[in-house]
């Protein structure tokens, strides 16, 4: 379990939670989840999630292709992931904020505690189909963020992962 640093980045976070909900219009319900050292706080809005994440000032905007928002341009649709319904973001004092709002998902988390998964999380064969389909798909996204002459593709990388043996 995350939690913010100190007493400071948590009335922050969740000043700027407030905010965000505040201007998105949304009554947030259930417990707050903190992210790594209090950078993203999320909580649940009915059937939608709110993430609220910060970044220093200087570091503000978003970058065309990354995050969330690059996500729901350019992973195409068939992929599996949380919808993404608005975005809000803004400045204040050294910080910068962003917020989005999504689909709240009711599955279990397969690996809770880890990035990885070190043992076989038991899940049914079409799960690891879908899996596959999904990385296929992937593979053929187009990447808008690499520079100029690296290639504008992941294609490669992905499709040898779509075509690796996962378990199950």
């Amino acid at each position: 379990m995350n939690s913010p640093v100190n007493e400071g980045v948590q009335a922050l976070m969740e000043a700027a939670h407030d905010r965000a909900a505040k201007a998105l219009g949304l009554t947030c319900t259930g417990p707050l989840a903190w992210g790594f050292l209090g950078v993203t706080l999320g909580r649940r809005v009915g059937d939608r999630w709110l993430r609220v994440s910060r970044t220093a000032k200087r570091n503000a905007g978003r970058k065309a292709g990354e995050g969330i928002v690059g996500a729901s341009e350019l992973v195409p649709d068939g992929v599996p992931r949380p919808r993404l319904y608005g975005v809000h973001d803004w400045t204040d004092g050294e910080w910068a904020f962003e917020a989005e709002v999504l689909d709240y998902l009711t599955q279990p988390v397969v690996s809770p505690d880890r990035a990885d998964i070190d043992h076989d999380p038991g899940l049914p064969d079409e799960w690891w189909v879908d899996l596959r389909q999904a990385l296929a798909l992937l593979a053929e996204a187009e990447v808008r963020r690499r520079p100029s002459g690296t290639g504008g593709s992941n294609g490669p990388f992905l499709s040898s992962l779509a075509s690796r043996p996962l378990p199950g």
